[in-house]
């Protein structure tokens, strides 16, 4: 009988482990499918002199890439935890390039050129195009 009891109590924890982890991929899948085909600033509004190099770039693209900078989603942490979890940013700034097929170019960090974002932006959209 305490075999019995201890079996349904190890069956009933796993299954409400796997739906538990089911429903947060799933809730990752829907963040990350709301962000398809954009452009995305992961910002840390209280450092926002390390994003200078990212706003001089970004200025800078806009003339090539108008549709797409101006659709531009600039998300802060403080605000937007979850979509930071989802997309596994894990320091400031960072822009993220998706597509239908997900993430098509990344560049994060505040110690990175004006240059090398213009450079990863550039490469990701053309290969959307």
């Amino acid at each position: 009988m305490k075999q019995q009891i201890f079996l349904y109590s190890i069956l009933a924890f796993f299954s409400l482990m796997l739906t538990s982890c089911s429903s947060l991929h799933l809730d990752e899948a829907s963040i990350r499918d709301k962000y398809k085909n954009k452009l995305i600033f992961f910002s840390n509004e209280s450092n926002y002199m390390n994003e200078i190099e990212y706003y001089d770039a970004l200025l800078e693209l806009d003339d090539e890439y108008p549709s797409d900078i101006s659709d531009l989603k600039t998300l802060t942490a403080s605000d937007n935890n979850h979509v930071f979890e989802s997309f596994h940013i894990k320091k400031t700034p960072a822009i993220y390039i998706t597509s239908e097929k997900g993430v098509i170019g990344q560049i994060s960090g505040s110690s990175v050129s004006k240059r090398d974002i213009k450079k990863t932006i550039t490469k990701a959209l053309e290969s959307k195009n």
